[in-house]
C-alpha cells in the first residue's frame, strides 16, 4: 500500500503554465495602462505649457500692436501706394514700347 499513501499534486503542469500566462498578460496590460497614463499626463501637460505660451504671444502681440498700429498702418499704406504706382509705371512702359514695335 505505499504507493497511495503520498498526498498527489493534483494541479497539472498546463494549469501551472496557464496560471504564469495569465499572470504575465495581466501585468503587460498594468504595465501598458501605466504608460498610457503618463503619456496622456505628458500631453496634456504640454497642452497646457502651448496653451500658456500662445496666451503670453497673444498679449505680447496686442501690446506691440498697439504701440505701432498707427506707424504700421501708415507705412503699409505708402508702401503699398508706391508699389502700385510703379507697377502702372511699368506696365503703361511695356505696353506702349510693344505698341510702338508692331506699328
Amino acid at each position: 500500500y505505499g504507493k497511495y499513501e503520498d498526498a498527489v499534486d493534483n494541479e497539472s503542469a498546463y494549469e501551472i503554465i496557464t496560471a504564469g500566462r495569465k499572470k504575465e498578460k495581466e501585468e503587460e496590460q498594468k504595465r501598458k495602462e501605466e504608460e498610457q497614463k503618463q503619456k496622456e499626463e505628458e500631453e496634456k501637460r504640454k497642452a497646457k505649457e502651448k496653451e500658456e505660451k500662445e496666451k503670453e504671444k497673444a498679449k505680447a502681440k496686442k501690446k506691440s500692436s498697439k504701440k505701432t498700429s498707427f506707424l504700421g498702418k501708415t507705412a503699409s499704406s505708402t508702401a503699398n501706394t508706391i508699389g502700385r504706382e510703379l507697377g502702372k509705371s511699368a506696365t503703361r512702359g511695356l505696353l506702349g514700347v510693344l505698341k510702338n514695335l508692331f506699328k
